[in-house]
């Protein structure tokens, strides 16, 4: 079980970002959890990287959008209704 670095409650849900140990590997670190059920709605889509170790590090909320960030230092658009990557831009 991995320890909740942050959450982000959005009307009904909550995206939560684990914080993952610098010796494991779960590069799927974020997820979306319902408020009303408590079920798991999506975990964020699987992103290719030239690196095996590359959790996401931060999440924010920009102009209503969510954002993610990696340890390789690209911040990803997801689709808050399905944790699909829409964009993807190296910020480091």
């Amino acid at each position: 079980m991995y320890e909740i670095s942050k959450e982000i409650k959005i009307k009904n849900i909550v995206i939560v970002l684990l914080e993952i140990p610098y010796n494991q590997i779960n590069n799927e670190n974020i997820f979306c959890k319902s408020l009303d059920t408590s079920e798991i709605s999506w975990t964020i889509e699987r992103k290719r990287s030239k690196a095996d170790n590359s959790p996401y590090v931060n999440i924010f909320l920009n102009n209503e959008k969510l954002f993610a960030v990696n340890y390789d230092g690209w911040t990803e658009e997801i689709d808050i209704n399905d944790g699909k990557i829409v964009g993807s831009k190296f910020t480091k």
